[in-house]
């Protein structure tokens, strides 16, 4: 597998502009209306957004019928996009975290033993890893270059992380869970993500199952589940609103994010949750300060494709 060209730019046809009506309350920060693009590369298979930056850069990849993969960076605003390396250091390269800097982040080497990758946007890159832990999975970066993600050291052992680059110190939060993902970081260091919780394991009687998280900078969590579905949060946008997907098959979601610690059960109106339309389930992945989301569906086909939403009333 080779690195593509990265001088290279090119611009995805949109293969689906749909226009989805979401009756939010605007009063709790949320969006009237989405104008949804779905993106699909020539010969992709299976195509995501990852992750977006606050200025609307967002990564991606493609794995393509023949069995290859294409990283690329996506600008909201044009729809250009620009190849990114498929290997770093001779090793397979999944691109999930973007920064404003441009700073890109993902894991690097085989899905079951791999370090976490840094990717400046002068081209160079660094890796780390954490001791006692196999694999190591980056899914944020922040503006800071703070580096958010999960270790893992079995099936139902995994750690969320904090790893600065600057010193080196790695702080390992929910230590022990199953599923921790720990992804999006606001500008004031705000992180969100999900994991999943035995009975009880929330709150006295709560069910076992996924749960949205907040942790804030002095280490508080607040866990939240969206009109008692199993929850998930991947992106929070600057000004404080949480996206991700709840339920199965999975919708989108956009809330305020919660805070104080403790558990929150957040009613959603039925009309808020979102879909790409025409769309078995939908997977938000990241939000930028305008509110655009990205991120992919599946269709009744079984492909995975990547989306853009964008806010109606930024159009």
């Amino acid at each position: 597998m080779h690195a593509p060209k990265v001088s290279l730019k090119v611009r995805f046809v949109p293969a689906v502009a749909l226009a989805g009506l979401i009756l939010n309350a605007s009063a709790h920060g949320f969006v009237t209306a989405y104008d949804f693009v779905t993106i699909d590369p020539p010969e992709g298979l299976f195509t995501a957004l990852t992750g977006v930056n606050g200025s609307g850069t967002a990564v991606g990849n493609t794995q393509n019928v023949d069995e290859s993969t294409n990283n690329f960076r996506y600008d909201l605003r044009t729809g250009e996009s620009t190849p990114l390396p498929a290997e770093l250091g001779g090793l397979p390269f999944t691109p999930i975290g973007i920064n404003d800097s441009g700073t890109i982040v993902g894991p690097i080497g085989d899905p079951e033993i791999s370090q976490a990758a840094i990717l400046r946007k002068n081209g160079r890159y660094t890796t780390f890893a954490i001791p006692g832990f196999a694999s190591i999975v980056p899914r944020g970066v922040g503006r800071s270059g703070l580096v958010s993600g999960y270790a893992i050291v079995g099936p139902d052992d995994w750690s969320g992380f904090l790893h600065d680059p600057n010193t080196g110190r790695t702080e390992l939060f929910l230590t022990g869970s199953q599923q921790v993902i720990p992804q999006g970081i606001d500008v004031g260091g705000r992180l969100v993500g999900s994991v999943a919780l035995p009975a009880d394991g929330a709150y006295p009687g709560s069910p076992a199952g996924q749960y949205g998280f907040v942790r804030e900078p002095d280490t508080t969590i607040t866990l939240f589940r969206v009109n008692g579905l199993a929850t998930r949060a991947r992106g929070i946008s600057d000004t404080g609103i949480v996206t991700g997907f709840a339920g199965s098959p999975s919708v989108g979601y956009t809330v305020v994010a919660p805070t104080g610690g403790g558990y929150r059960d957040l009613t959603v109106p039925e009309e808020s949750l979102f879909a790409v339309p025409g769309t078995v389930a939908t997977f938000p992945l990241g939000i930028d300060k305008r509110g655009r989301i990205v991120g992919s569906w599946f269709g009744a086909d079984n492909i995975q494709r990547g989306f853009v939403a964008t806010p109606a009333s930024s159009q």
